[in-house]
């Protein structure tokens, strides 16, 4: 069999893909939002968009690694996140997706925040564990596709499924996906890939059809309805996000990160027909395996000390204090090693991003704060549980 290089592979699906996505343009105005989810519904020309999608379908007929996107001011929170997955002991190629990038005729695409991730995954989270396990165990190996749900409801509206030839599946099937991290094989669902990618290009059409306007409009669901739409296999974890922040008045959290579960635990639970998702007391939580950091993103120049890095009385603190069953779950203390490592790349490397040539005091700044949280001995402690 022959074989070329990776380079000029990823150089040929450059050249190919941009004109086929642009090719299956749908053929109609976008459709128009005309309230939230579940109140209004749009009528977009179905048939239009239809035929625009089972055209890109019809077209389209062993490394492991982890891909990222970044770039601008995304790229500080690349290199530290990079520095904790290192880490764990993880060695799996990590390939970086530069967000400002050229197309092959010299032109930049067009592609917003969210849409980039249909081509690369951002990367602001933190592996608690290795995760070159999770390649090599189900359900990642008997479905090739494995997602992590977000907090909001699966809104995606009937005219989807009747654009992509599909049986409506109930609102309450599923969470809808956190798509901040998901394994997928390329091997078993590259067709799903770029039926993503042609649905994150064509946002305009497809985001609106897919959230309704609910929160987190964006790529989140695209990736398993595209497995769904193309008939291949994938698995949602059950167990629920979880918040990790302050307490909050009402008894919940200030959010400033999520905790994400296990899923090969998760796995082994609902094989055995425990579903915590419906009744928490049939088993204990599945541990934590990745923390998806929002607020702050621990990028010194981007709003990093707020309240969520500041104690009751205001001074500088822990972002992560509560729940206590959800630091329990965490196993380590995740919240020093990012801050360790934000120490690190801010003072090393404080004059190397080109966003932040401009800025001065960044490692000063961030110094004062892990001294006064890490170094003072008034600072609580927490038991962090491994088993």
């Amino acid at each position: 069999m022959l074989s070329i290089p990776l380079r000029d592979a990823q150089t040929q699906l450059s050249l190919h893909l941009y004109p086929l996505l642009e090719e299956h343009r749908p053929q109609c105005s976008p459709p128009t939002l005309q309230g939230r989810a579940g109140l209004h519904r749009f009528n977009p020309i179905i048939e239009l968009v239809q035929a625009a999608h089972d055209g890109f379908r019809a077209y389209i007929r062993g490394t492991k690694g982890i891909v990222s996107s970044a770039g601008g001011k995304y790229l500080p929170t690349f290199i530290i996140f990079l520095r904790l997955l290192r880490g764990t002991g993880a060695r799996l190629p990590v390939e970086l997706f530069m967000k400002d990038w050229t197309g092959p005729d010299g032109a930049k695409a067009d592609l917003e925040h969210f849409q980039l991730k249909a081509f690369s995954i951002l990367f602001s989270l933190s592996f608690l564990y290795d995760p070159t396990n999770l390649l090599t165990s189900k359900p990642f190996t008997s479905t090739g596709l494995v997602t992590w749900p977000d907090f909001w409801s699966y809104t995606v509206s009937p005219t989807y499924y009747n654009i992509s030839r599909q049986a409506i599946i109930p609102t309450t099937t599923r969470q809808s996906t956190e798509a901040g991290m998901f394994l997928i094989s390329k091997k078993t669902h590259f067709m799903s890939l770029l039926l993503s990618a042609y649905y994150n290009y064509h946002a305009s059409y497809y985001y609106t059809m897919i959230s309704q306007g609910a929160p987190g409009e964006g790529d989140k669901n695209t990736f398993v309805l595209a497995a769904s739409s193309l008939g291949e296999k994938f698995h949602t974890v059950s167990e629920k996000v979880v918040d990790l922040g302050h307490p909050a008045p009402d008894g919940g959290v200030l959010g400033a990160a999520l905790l994400h579960a296990d899923p090969i635990e998760d796995y082994e639970l609902t094989r055995r027909g425990r579903w915590r998702v419906r009744d928490e007391s049939v088993a204990k939580a599945p541990r934590g395996y990745w923390v998806h950091a929002y607020s702050p993103k621990f990028n010194a120049d981007q709003d990093l000390f707020s309240e969520k890095t500041q104690d009751k009385d205001g001074h500088p603190g822990r972002a992560y204090t509560s729940k206590e069953e959800t630091l329990e779950r965490l196993g380590c203390d995740v919240e020093l090693a990012i801050w360790e490592e934000t120490k690190t790349v801010t003072c090393i490397l404080e004059h190397a991003f080109e966003s932040w040539k401009t800025k001065t005091g960044l490692c000063e700044t961030v110094t004062k704060h892990w001294d006064a949280v890490f170094e003072s001995p008034s600072t609580q402690l927490y038991t962090f549980i491994d088993d």
